[in-house]
């Protein structure tokens, strides 16, 4: 994900040592988490917001959940997606 500039919460290495299927991805501003997200649905991607009341106001973020199913294409595709929607 960071390769495709995607911010993460944590740094990528720190993911390799604490594997997680949760991947969080910072946003910040609320309404922005729920465009970013509604615009990756309009591409066939559920990556739902996450937003204040269950975050802080400020750290909305994204909620992307990898699985064993996923191959290497795949999480490459979303995160090409998710770095051309926060770039846009």
């Amino acid at each position: 994900m960071a390769a495709a500039g995607v911010p993460m919460a944590r740094p990528a290495s720190e993911h390799a040592t604490r594997p997680t299927p949760i991947v969080p991805v910072p946003v910040g501003d609320a309404g922005r988490a729920v465009a970013v997200s509604q615009a990756l649905l309009e591409r066939g991607l559920l990556v739902p917001a996450v937003r204040p009341p269950t975050v802080p106001v400020g750290s909305s973020r994204l909620r992307l959940t990898v699985c064993s199913e996923h191959d290497p294409a795949q999480i490459e595709s979303v995160a090409v997606a998710l770095a051309g929607v926060l770039a846009g």
